[in-house]
């Protein structure tokens, strides 16, 4: 059974990032970046995918972005980033524990832009 929960750990976020055989773009899910986007005032949100054991099986650096007329959108650059041996069942659950916590914060749109190709095959045919 996984679980989604907030990351704080930013040695721990960074090595996951490290440890995935795709690692293009990867910087822009980075703890460092998400600190850079807090410095320049945006908030940040970071999920993990977590299994029975604790063990991080995915992670979505989440960036808040402001529009005119006080609208907000949720903006995941190049990511969520996971384990893809995981399957798109368990990428649906973490994007829908995503959009339960976008609804709560009452935002416009959630943009993604998954890295793995395939994936983003899967996505556009759900």
């Amino acid at each position: 059974m996984f679980e989604v929960k907030k990351i704080d750990d930013k040695i721990r976020w960074n090595n996951f990032l490290l440890n995935q055989p795709t690692q293009t773009g990867i910087f822009l899910q980075s703890a460092e970046w998400l600190d850079f986007q807090e410095i320049i005032r945006h908030k940040t949100l970071r999920l993990g995918l977590v299994d029975e054991s604790d063990a991080l099986q995915a992670v979505s650096g989440i960036v808040e972005n402001i529009l005119p007329l006080s609208k907000k959108y949720f903006y995941i650059p190049r990511g969520p980033v996971m384990n893809y041996e995981l399957g798109i069942k368990n990428y649906e659950f973490l994007i829908e524990e995503i959009l339960k916590i976008a609804k709560k914060e009452k935002t416009f749109f959630l943009r993604i832009e998954p890295i793995n190709q395939n994936l983003k095959s899967e996505i556009l045919n759900l």
